[in-house]
C-alpha cells in the first residue's frame, strides 16, 4: 500500500493492511470539498475472483465527510470481510470486471448495516487485476461512487511492445477509459 503524508498503519493481517489518511494531502479530484475529511483505505492481497478466474489486489477507499465525529467511524474488519465475501462470491462468467466492482462498490455503500451513506463523501474499489487467461495483462480498474449517487469508473492498463509498422519502432502503450 501507497503510504502518504499524514498517514498511519492500524492494524495488518496477513491479507489486508489498514491505513488512516489526512486526504486533504492529495484529495481525489472526484471529491469537491475543500474541507480537511478522513480517508481510511485499507488493501486486501490477493483476491480469487471466480467469475473471471483471476486474481486481484483490491484497494478500498472510505472518504469520510469533513467533520464526523470519531464515534462515527465504522469497524473495518466487517467492512473487509464484506468486501472480500462480495468478490469472491460474484460468479456469473459473464461479468466484466468494471461491472463486479461497480456492483460491489455499490452494495457496500448502500449497505444499511454499516449506513455510509450518512457518513461518507465517497467510497472507491480498485481491482488491480493480474494477467490471466481472459487477459494476458495486468490492468487496473477502479469505481468511486459518491453518496449522491455519482459514479465513476476507471479502467486502465498497458500494452508492452507493441510493434507500430510506420515507424518500425516499438512502443509501450498506456491506456485510460473512464466512464462517466
Amino acid at each position: 500500500m501507497t503510504t502518504t503524508k499524514n498517514s498511519s498503519p492500524i492494524v495488518s493481517l496477513s491479507n489486508a493492511t489498514f491505513t488512516i489518511v489526512d486526504s486533504s494531502y492529495g484529495r481525489d479530484s472526484f471529491s469537491t470539498q475543500t474541507n480537511t475529511s478522513e480517508l481510511v483505505s485499507f488493501e486486501l492481497k490477493d483476491v480469487l475472483i471466480p467469475a473471471q478466474s483471476a486474481v486481484a489486489n483490491v484497494s478500498v477507499n472510505l472518504d469520510y465527510k469533513a467533520g464526523v465525529d470519531n464515534t462515527q467511524f465504522r469497524n473495518i474488519l466487517p467492512v473487509a470481510e464484506f468486501v472480500e465475501d462480495s468478490l469472491t462470491n460474484s460468479r456469473n462468467p459473464n461479468d466484466f470486471y468494471e461491472v463486479i466492482n461497480k456492483n460491489v462498490t455499490t452494495s457496500l455503500l448502500n449497505n444499511p448495516s454499516f449506513d455510509f451513506t450518512s457518513v461518507l463523501d465517497f467510497a472507491s474499489i480498485t481491482l488491480d487485476v493480474a494477467p490471466n487467461s481472459n487477459i494476458p495483462f495486468a490492468f487496473s480498474n477502479t469505481t468511486t461512487l459518491s453518496a449522491d449517487g455519482t459514479t465513476d469508473t476507471l479502467v486502465s492498463f498497458e500494452l508492452k511492445d507493441v510493434l507500430i509498422p510506420a515507424q518500425s519502432a516499438v512502443a509501450n502503450v498506456s491506456v485510460n477509459l473512464d466512464y462517466k
